[in-house]
């Protein structure tokens, strides 16, 4: 997930972590700061094959009728082309991904996208 700038910080002797996220389009705009638990560090591969060193958090992701909790990693996402990337294990059996089609729970809005 697209973060930055992330700070770690201690609260009740247990690891927290502060960061931004931008909500809409605008970059230009300030990011929301939000807080949330540590989990852990993950090590990432890019398609690239650059290996970076996350820290990861968990949240909980809304899709269509369906919510559920899942473990994101957090990085500046600025410069690539989604703000957010769901993995295998995100998705795990509840869904079957058919790449030619697109935007298959109905008609997006921008209220219900960011909002």
């Amino acid at each position: 997930m697209d973060a930055d700038p992330i700070g770690e910080f201690v609260r009740s002797k247990q690891r927290w972590l502060r960061f931004s996220v931008f909500v809409g389009a605008d970059l230009s705009m300030a990011g929301q700061c939000v807080e949330a638990k540590l989990v852990g560090y993950r090590d990432v591969r890019s398609s690239t094959g650059h290996l970076t060193h996350r820290p990861v958090i968990e949240s909980s992701i809304q899709i269509g009728a369906y919510r559920w909790p899942i473990e994101l990693t957090l990085t500046n996402r600025r410069s690539m082309g989604f703000r957010l990337l769901l993995g295998r294990s995100s998705i795990g059996d509840r869904f079957l991904v058919d790449p030619t089609r697109s935007y298959l729970g109905g008609p997006i809005n921008d209220q219900r996208r960011y909002g």
